[in-house]
């Protein structure tokens, strides 16, 4: 879930902020709603003009239905004319709907803060026509529940699925991993393993003109000629003619 405000208000750098401050933070919540799976829990300020606000633009920007974003309205105590035309007109299309609610004020509790609420929306002349089931903190958290629920639902076997693939990618990885080695002699053999792998590589490639291990690795594709160990010092070369093994032991190759 992310929650984004007023802090979209950072346009101008203070106190050695860098200058594209406002751009980083843009950035920063729009990595962070893009997820499918993420609610966006737009929250404005009652004397917010709801048609310019631009972190309504953002989330619809990336939640075009409004599946995922609800709105929470602050300080609803402070400016109540209006607010329940803006709810109920929901001209900016605001998918989940609204919740008012009233800030905590001074050293009150949560639970001071709750009441107080309640007995605000109960008993203002203006606020009090606002329908309950959009209104306060208690309300917020079961609708938040809610939504998350049901997006959880909808993502869920996604997840799983690529959680199984990259579990079966780590698997297969982990078995091309060589056996823990305890000794010395356990070390060498597979040392000698990977030599042994390594000249049937070289065999294939220099020897055979095999490349079906670097299909595409053109730079692999190569031939070989052959010095005599003997004839070495004297740089003299013999040029193999052939695909039999007629070599032995006393020749050496280089691609």
């Amino acid at each position: 879930m992310l929650l984004f405000s007023s802090i979209l208000n950072s346009r101008v750098p203070v106190h050695g902020q860098p200058e594209s401050i406002y751009d980083q933070i843009k950035d920063i919540i729009m990595e962070y709603i893009r997820p499918e799976e993420s609610i966006i829990l737009n929250v404005l300020s009652v004397t917010v003009d709801f048609t310019t606000c631009e972190s309504i633009r953002m989330s619809q920007s990336l939640d075009k239905t409004g599946l995922r974003t609800l709105a929470v309205v602050t300080k609803a105590d402070k400016s109540s004319e209006g607010l329940l035309e803006k709810v109920t007109a929901d001209d900016v299309n605001i998918g989940l709907g609204y919740v008012c609610v009233r800030n905590r004020i001074g050293d009150e509790s949560y639970e001071e803060a709750r009441i107080e609420e309640e007995r605000l929306f109960e008993s203002h002349p203006m606020l009090s026509k606002i329908d309950k089931s959009i209104v306060g903190v208690p309300v917020l958290a079961q609708r938040l529940v809610q939504v998350q629920g049901m997006i959880i639902s909808k993502t869920l076997p996604e997840i799983v699925k690529k959680i199984n693939e990259k579990l079966t990618y780590n698997l297969s990885e982990l078995d091309k991993l060589p056996v823990n080695l305890t000794c010395v002699a356990d070390a060498m053999t597979a040392f000698m393993h990977i030599i042994g792998l390594s000249k049937e590589s070289l065999r294939k490639i220099l020897l055979r003109r095999e490349f079906d291990e670097y299909p595409d690795e053109k730079n692999m594709h190569c031939t070989a000629r052959f010095r005599n160990k003997r004839l070495y010092n004297s740089w003299k070369c013999v040029e193999c003619q052939s695909h039999t093994q007629w070599w032995s032991e006393s020749y050496f190759f280089e691609a």
